[in-house]
């Protein structure tokens, strides 16, 4: 689920070029692009911002305006800028009970 203004950006320019404006840089390097990859189960919220190279784990939850720079490990909820964890969405326990119910859907 995506809130409102959510921000996905897998790529980047290329800053590195000595003597020439960015914006005239029409080479890229390899680590200047690279995919976000959002799991299921995932909310994002609204303004929420994902950058290149960042892995959503499964049944995330991003707090609405923040910036994640990093990879976000399952069930966990994440906010601010940059995003860092804030809390679990289920403990241990739940999450395998929450798995083993969807898959009996």
């Amino acid at each position: 689920m995506f809130g409102p203004n959510v921000t996905i950006m897998d790529g980047d320019h290329n800053m590195s070029k000595v003597g020439a404006y960015m914006f005239d840089v029409q080479e890229k390097l390899p680590e200047n692009d690279l995919p976000v990859l959002i799991s299921n189960d995932v909310w994002v919220g609204c303004n929420a911002t994902i950058l290149k190279g960042v892995t959503i784990g499964e049944g995330t939850v991003i707090a609405a305006g923040s910036v994640v720079t990093a990879n976000v490990l399952p069930y966990s909820i994440v906010g601010g800028v940059p995003a860092k964890v804030i809390g679990s969405r289920f403990s241990e326990d739940e999450i395998i009970k929450h798995k083993l119910l969807l898959e009996s859907l």
